[in-house]
């Protein structure tokens, strides 16, 4: 029989040293990437990606109060045989534990459920981050779990009511200019028909002024000829008067030169 080689076998013996002691080496315990929006409430969990026997737990994390007001932290299905202590007497601190009588093990699961709400009236976006200050994690054999730590940033949007609410007041506005506008040309028109009525008089009143001035004038001038045709009338009643003057002269010379014939045949 051969013998294993001693470099061998204490590769083989530290291997198998290291998964014995746990099953969760090299855990990851993590908090997302998260979104939410001014004025509302949003929860963000605490994960892990693997574990096998997970006891106990002890976190210190720190968040900005400036921001974020902590509200509560819900246990997850996973996690529900475990009991849990949170103290957030310090603002901006949450000393979080849990512990249980039996490990608890899983895959990529959230083993705690953190509520904050975020601050109102925050005019643009912005991100925060969460700091884990202290992380402790054992089994039920009240060994160590080793475990690295990665936290992304939470991502807050602005308060979308404030320009919600200025485009409203902007859509107000131009509606209250648009009835000025048109109020103003609803009393314009009044005044524009009262123009064009007086202006209608007025054309009306000129042209009846025009009639009359011209029916003067046809007056004026069947007056004019009226005497011009008396003339004419007088001139021809002369010229009648004398042809009868002459008409009554001629016989009675007649009869004077018949006489004087008479009177010298007589003698």
């Amino acid at each position: 029989m051969k013998r294993i080689p001693v470099k061998l076998g204490l590769i083989i013996f530290v291997t198998a040293t290291l998964f014995s002691t746990s099953g969760a080496w090299g855990t990851e315990l993590s908090i997302p990437a998260v979104k939410a929006k001014s004025g509302q409430s949003v929860d963000v969990p605490v994960m892990i990606d693997l574990v096998d026997n997970l006891a106990g737990v002890k976190l210190v994390m720190k968040y900005d109060t400036e921001i974020l007001t902590f509200k509560k932290a819900d246990k997850t299905k996973q996690t529900s045989s475990l009991m849990h202590i949170v103290n957030n007497k310090k603002p901006g601190t949450l000393v979080i534990v849990m512990a249980g009588a039996r490990g608890i093990k899983g895959k990529n699961f959230s083993i705690l459920s953190l509520r904050f709400e975020v601050k109102k009236g925050l005019k643009s976006s912005l991100t925060t981050k969460m700091k884990l200050h202290e992380i402790q994690m054992m089994s039920d054999k009240l060994k160590d779990i080793k475990c690295k730590v990665k936290i992304e940033p939470l991502t807050i949007a602005a308060d979308s009511s404030g320009a919600k609410k200025s485009g409203s007041e902007a859509k107000s506005g131009k509606d209250v200019k648009k009835s000025g506008e048109d109020a103003r040309e609803a009393g314009q028109a009044p005044e524009k028909s009262g123009e064009d009525a007086k202006k209608s008089g007025s054309d009306a009143k000129e042209a009846k002024s025009g009639k009359d001035v011209k029916k003067s004038g046809e007056d004026a001038r069947e007056a004019g000829q009226a005497p011009e045709k008396s003339g004419e009338d007088a001139k021809k009643s002369g010229s009648d008067a004398k042809e009868a003057e002459q008409d009554s002269e001629k016989p009675a010379s007649d009869q004077n030169l018949r006489k004087t014939d008479q009177e010298a045949e007589k003698n």
